[in-house]
C-alpha cells in the first residue's frame, strides 16, 4: 500500500501511522481507511453516506461513527494546519480533505 503525503504529515496505510518529522500518531485501522478513502477523493466532497458505503461497507447504521473519525483524524492533522481544519466540512454535503496530497511511490525492498 502506497504511503500518503498530507500536507506535512506521510500516512502509512499498511501501519496505520501517521509520520512528520520525529512524530509518529497511530491511527486507528477505520480512521485509516477513511483517511485514504478522503485521499483517493482528492478535494472532492464525499457525502456522509457514500462514507458509510464505501469505508464501512454499510455495516454500520449511525452516522455519528463518521463524525467521531472525522473528529479524530482532525486531531492529528490539524496540529500542522492551526489556522484552519485539514478536513473542511461542507453543510449537508459531507467532507473534503483540503490539504496537498501525494501518493508516494513505495522503494524497492
Amino acid at each position: 500500500m502506497k504511503k500518503i503525503e498530507i500536507g506535512d504529515w506521510t500516512a502509512n496505510p499498511a501501519l496505520n501511522l501517521l509520520e512528520r518529522n520525529n512524530e509518529t500518531i497511530k491511527l486507528e485501522p477505520r480512521a485509516m481507511d477513511l483517511l485514504v478513502y478522503l485521499a483517493n477523493a482528492r478535494g472532492r466532497v464525499v457525502s456522509v453516506n457514500e462514507l458509510l458505503c464505501s469505508v464501512w461497507h454499510d455495516r454500520v447504521f449511525d452516522d455519528g461513527i463518521v463524525y467521531n473519525k472525522i473528529n479524530q483524524l482532525r486531531k492529528a492533522l490539524d496540529e500542522a494546519f492551526e489556522a484552519r481544519h485539514a478536513i473542511e466540512t461542507i453543510p449537508k454535503r459531507g467532507y473534503r480533505l483540503v490539504v496537498p496530497v501525494r501518493f508516494v511511490d513505495e522503494e524497492p525492498s
